[in-house]
């Protein structure tokens, strides 16, 4: 598996054994598990990340859900990370012609993936122009301190966009219901208190919907920021 640390990173610091070991039982049934999701949400969500020309962090990438559409709209990089090194293979196996192993920039946009716990994340600071996090946020089991992480490797300026294409009592009523006790407590919080957490660690937010429909906070690192990511 192609995997990328960057020299001088904290990898290994922090891993999520328990969550990896239950993503990796589910990921070779995870596509016929997972309520499909219409190609024009996810258009109009890579639409509104503004995509085009840049690097991006796809956090809790999965299976690939975004990929496809990710890549059709001209980054630079996508850099697919997840927790599940088995949810990473499936991936692979749909992509298998977009990789390089390398992360260096190339004529067309490169796939790479990360096997990492955001919690933890062996990224160089200020590296990744845009995060997407769509459909793992709840998992996030020290939520403030992976969002640190978050912005310690946003360029400042960049976009991070959490995203869910359900309402947040149906999220938690799925992880409640799950057959792994691990998940019962991953909970999407309301999209006001989530939005406080990201301004505690320094982010700037500029928008949240939290309906019965769709749960979104969008919210950018302040160009003049100055946080270093450590752990509240």
């Amino acid at each position: 598996m192609d995997n990328y640390a960057a020299p001088g990173s904290n990898s290994g610091k922090s891993f999520d054994a328990g969550r990896e070991q239950v993503f990796d039982s589910m990921a070779p049934h995870w596509d016929s598990m997972a309520p499909p999701v219409p190609p024009e949400k996810v258009q109009e969500l890579i639409a509104l990340a503004d995509v085009k020309g840049k690097t991006v962090l796809d956090v809790g990438a999965g299976t690939g859900i975004l990929v496809a559409a990710g890549l059709a709209a001209g980054p630079r990089q996508w850099i697919a990370c997840d927790l599940s090194k088995e949810m990473l293979k499936v991936l692979k196996a749909k992509f298998k012609n977009r990789f390089n192993g390398d992360f260096v920039p190339a004529a067309g946009p490169q796939l790479l993936l990360l096997h990492a716990d955001v919690h933890s994340l062996p990224l160089e600071s200020a590296s990744v122009d845009r995060v997407i996090c769509h459909n793992a946020f709840p998992h996030f089991h020290r939520p403030k301190a992976a969002l640190a992480q978050l912005f310690r490797v946003l360029r400042p300026g960049g976009l991070l966009v959490i995203n869910h294409f359900a309402g947040r009592e149906f999220i938690n009523q799925v992880h409640r219901s799950a057959p792994h006790s691990i998940l019962h407590m991953d909970m999407l919080v309301p999209a006001e208190e989530a939005a406080e957490w990201l301004m505690e660690v320094g982010f700037t937010v500029t928008g949240a919907v939290d309906s019965r429909q769709l749960y979104r906070i969008t919210a950018v690192r302040p160009a003049d920021g100055d946080t270093d990511g450590s752990e509240p």
